[in-house]
């Protein structure tokens, strides 16, 4: 009984600390430090990477990016290496919940993309890699990085189903594309009325 307490406990700290890993607003602070001002009154709006890449150029774009990687890959790799396995793919949802819902920010944060690439690489190679290669080859073509963030995420839960042989794996990919297809909604509009601008 207590070993199953224990784990319960585990998981849930977990949780906790990935939740709040991810949502530290990386966009956000480096806006701050590097004097860009407050990059959601800026471009999209948006604090991730591709805003900060409009706003502040291509070195803090790709200085953002890296840190939103980061972190869903910590938050992965501590709870592998401490807890394990599922508690491996716990860290990989409320990382990203917590980069699309900061508790910093009132629950108002960023899309979710880089995170999502992150925890899904670490999780499965494989399957990351094949994502993040639908969405490079979406850009590279359209030269709009969220129509190739919608492309890549609604395909997402179909790789995983196909490609996976874990089912919680697979649910940690349908909830996290939804929410990143879902924080897409005004630019799923915009490319309906082809209002949408590229890169």
């Amino acid at each position: 009984m207590l070993d199953h307490l224990e784990i319960i406990n585990n998981h849930y700290l977990i949780i906790i600390l990935s939740y709040l890993l991810g949502s530290i607003p990386f966009g956000l602070l480096i806006g701050k430090v590097f004097a860009i001002g407050d990059i959601r009154q800026s471009g999209s709006g948006n604090i991730g990477a591709t805003n900060m890449l409009r706003v502040g150029g291509k070195k803090l774009g790709a200085f953002t990016l890296i840190l939103d990687v980061s972190k869903g890959l910590l938050a992965c790799y501590v709870a592998d290496k401490l807890v394990g396995h599922h508690a491996m793919i716990l860290a990989a949802q409320f990382a990203v919940i917590g980069h699309i819902f900061p508790i910093w920010l009132k629950f108002k944060g960023g899309k979710g993309v880089a995170t999502s690439f992150a925890v899904f690489c670490y999780c499965d190679y494989k399957i990351g890699l094949i994502c993040i290669a639908i969405w490079l080859l979406t850009f590279l073509i359209t030269r709009i990085s969220s129509l190739a963030a919608i492309l890549s995420f609604g395909l997402a839960p179909i790789v995983g189903y196909f490609l996976g042989n874990d089912k919680w794996l697979f649910i940690m990919m349908l909830v996290s594309s939804m929410l990143v297809l879902i924080r897409h909604y005004e630019n799923i509009i915009r490319l309906i009325n082809k209002d949408e601008k590229s890169l």
